[in-house]
């Protein structure tokens, strides 16, 4: 699973973002490791866009629910 984000969003916390796609991804699979985070584009020395690596072993066919978010 990878998670890209742009600025201001990748300004989080990087030990919360990891622990809330943890969290997030665990029920969807056996285990889930958090690999490494890579800058992808960076403006006038600050990273504006970067991207987080998670490791997904046994999806168990389940699906996110669906909300009504428009």
């Amino acid at each position: 699973f990878i998670l890209a984000e742009n600025a201001p969003h990748s300004k989080a916390s990087l030990d919360q973002q990891i622990s809330h796609y943890l969290k997030k991804l665990g029920p969807f699979f056996h285990k889930v490791q958090y690999l490494r985070t890579e800058s992808l584009f960076i403006a006038d020395g600050e990273v504006v866009k970067k991207m987080t690596i998670f490791k997904c072993w046994e999806y168990n066919g389940l699906e996110p629910t669906s909300h009504d978010i428009y």
